[in-house]
């Protein structure tokens, strides 16, 4: 008699906590913003995962050039197509599509898809450079002016590509981030593919 009491409680322990499992303990809205906020440093651990990347811990991985080459031309069709000018919101919107064209491309590793908005971020610099220059000569008669003009410019372009080249990365990660991870809630097998988004 008491082995077969042992065997239902434990038959009813498994089964009760198969009929729990789609319960969730709802707390007070009030106490998880405060957790949220102060508790054990959640929002800093979330930051720092997301933007681990910048710190080196990424996993750069050999892959082809083709898909990134293709994703960074995709990119470049953007603004010929709105006719936008001025370089940083150009480039910064570009690197948005290159990343859902990488993402669709099958760009699965985040070193993919950050080598493709380099590629156009480079792209754009130089179309962008190339038209201020030729402006330059068609508006100076001097030889001297354009020639010290292109040496400044110079500087200056590459500057601003240093300082867009990161949050053009960034931007570029972000749609195919959020893609995939929309993905992984339906369909839990991409879980087990390889992939660092």
């Amino acid at each position: 008699i008491l082995s077969f009491i042992i065997d239902e409680l434990l038959i009813s322990r498994g089964y009760l906590s198969f009929l729990s499992m789609p319960l969730h303990v709802k707390l007070h809205s009030l106490y998880n913003a405060s957790h949220a906020i102060f508790g054990k440093g959640i929002i800093k651990n979330k930051i720092k995962n997301a933007f681990a990347w910048l710190n080196g811990e990424m996993h750069w991985v050999e892959f082809g050039l083709k898909k990134p080459l293709v994703a960074s031309f995709i990119a470049l069709l953007f603004p010929l197509l709105f006719n936008l000018n001025g370089m940083i919101y150009v480039i910064l919107l570009s690197s948005i599509i290159t990343g859902i064209a990488a993402y669709a491309l099958g760009c699965r590793w985040r070193g993919e898809i950050m080598f493709s908005a380099l590629l156009t971020t480079t792209w754009l610099s130089s179309i962008f450079a190339i038209k201020t220059f030729s402006y330059i000569f068609q508006t100076n008669h001097s030889i001297l002016v354009p020639f010290s003009s292109i040496v400044a410019l110079s500087g200056i372009f590459l500057f601003l590509f240093v300082i867009v080249a990161i949050p053009a990365c960034l931007f570029s990660w972000l749609p195919g981030y959020l893609i995939h991870l929309a993905r992984e809630r339906r369909d839990y097998m991409l879980l087990l593919k390889e992939c660092d988004l």
